[in-house]
């Protein structure tokens, strides 16, 4: 059986509503990093909410299982105190759950939630049109930083500017605060300092904010120049590590036609050690002479046959293919440990550059520079792995062609020897 998938639990109330990471992580890069945080101290942890209501959380699990979600009309207050509640409060109820469930969507970083909330109170307020639940919504909605929301109730109130101006619960500061977000920034600073006398220090507070907004705009050009030149360099890695890659399949490919031809080599060298044993007993029956009784008698003969001679040069020159054969196996093997070593290097070259793809994308995350320590490390690293490369494949060559000319040579010799061995048959 495999492994239950991991999961994250919402708890709110006393009720628990688990959901699997993978969709936490896929709608909120505010979870996944609350999730990563908390994966030391439990694979599947419980997140409290005690800030929104128990119906706000279900419908924001329901967004997490289906991608939408549908208020629960029946547990409205309207609705609860009368059967049959006044337009005006009903509209006022569920409003006030599509923000609440867009304050919680702002709340764990799930964007897409927000923008179904707005969608949802924009369906709302294209039916009929009360000023009241407008200028209730503004009010609780200017209390908030979600600037799309605000933009939202702007563009709604401007077909009913009229009305609005005229109805008895209309504030002209509250209406002029919403149209620009900017507008509330001083006063937003004088209720947290508690000096409502201060308001003369507006102007200099904005020139302040403004120079820290062109530094940051500075600095995140800076960034993405930053950027911009190390992408380009690892794009030159790539295509680096690309060229070695080849190189490296070609010395492989070269490896594993020489281990073929040593093998061919090694068959040929059997057969001929074969021929060379046959030759052997052909001599020893000729050398050995009979009587007509059945008797032999070994004769005393010190001059030896050519046949004899042929034989020893043979013997000696498949002793002299042998040796030579051990030594290029030798040498063979020492290119296939140096191809080892090589392969290990260039495994170690290859994790540096995943190690700056992660850099790089920490980089486009957090705008950290990358120091050219570390970069100019791994191009002196590719460049002597090229080096070494480049010169593996030259001793691979050489041994290739050694081994070629004494294949030829084995051939030849080969040759000889089936023309002697039908000379002895003649």
């Amino acid at each position: 059986m495999g492994e239950a998938p991991l999961s994250v639990t919402f708890l709110c109330q006393g009720f628990a509503f688990a959901i699997p990471q993978s969709i936490a992580r896929a709608q909120s890069p505010k979870l996944t990093a609350s999730l990563d945080a908390a994966q030391k101290i439990s694979q599947n942890p419980v997140i409290t909410v005690k800030d929104f209501s128990l119906d706000t959380v279900n419908c924001m699990v329901e967004f997490f299982k289906s991608g939408c979600y549908e208020v629960d009309r029946r547990n409205l207050p309207s609705v609860l105190q009368a059967g049959s509640p006044a337009p005006e409060h009903f509209m006022r109820d569920v409003l006030t759950c599509h923000l609440q469930i867009c304050a919680i969507g702002t709340h764990y970083g799930v964007p897409k939630l927000c923008e179904l909330a707005r969608d949802n109170i924009q369906k709302v307020f294209g039916g009929k049109w009360f000023d009241s639940v407008f200028l209730f919504t503004a009010a609780v909605v200017l209390k908030s930083k979600d600037d799309k929301l605000q933009r939202l109730l702007v563009t709604l109130a401007r077909g009913h500017l009229h009305s609005l101006t005229t109805s008895n619960g209309f504030d002209h500061v509250t209406m002029l605060k919403s149209f620009h977000p900017k507008l509330r920034e001083p006063d937003d600073i004088l209720q947290q300092n508690g000096d409502q006398a201060n308001s003369a220090t507006a102007p200099s507070i904005k020139k302040e904010g403004f120079a820290e907004l062109e530094a940051l705009r500075l600095q995140v050009s800076s960034l993405k120049q930053q950027v911009i030149t190390v992408s380009s360099e690892r794009d030159q890695l790539r295509e680096q590590i690309s060229a070695a890659s080849v190189g490296r399949e070609e010395l492989r490919q070269s490896l594993a036609d020489t281990a073929a031809e040593r093998d061919l080599l090694r068959k040929e060298m059997s057969t001929l050690a074969a021929e060379k044993e046959e030759i052997r007993k052909v001599l020893e029956k000729m050398s050995a002479p009979t009587d007509h009784g059945g008797q032999g008698t070994r004769a005393t003969n010190n001059e030896k046959s050519p046949a004899e001679v042929k034989a020893e040069e043979i013997e000696k020159v498949l002793e002299t293919v042998q040796r030579e054969l051990r030594v290029r196996s030798s040498e063979s093997g020492l290119l296939k440990a140096r191809w080892n070593k090589e392969k290990i290097k260039s495994s170690i070259l290859i994790q540096e550059n995943d190690d700056l793809k992660k850099s790089l994308e920490l980089e486009r995350r957090s705008r950290v520079s990358i120091t050219e320590f570390a970069r100019d490390d791994v191009r002196n690293a590719l460049k002597d792995e090229q080096k070494v490369t480049t010169d593996l494949t030259k001793r691979l060559t050489q041994a290739s062609q050694a081994l070629e000319a004494e294949r030829k040579r084995t051939t030849t010799l080969v040759q000889e020897v089936t023309q002697t061995k039908r000379d002895l048959e003649v």
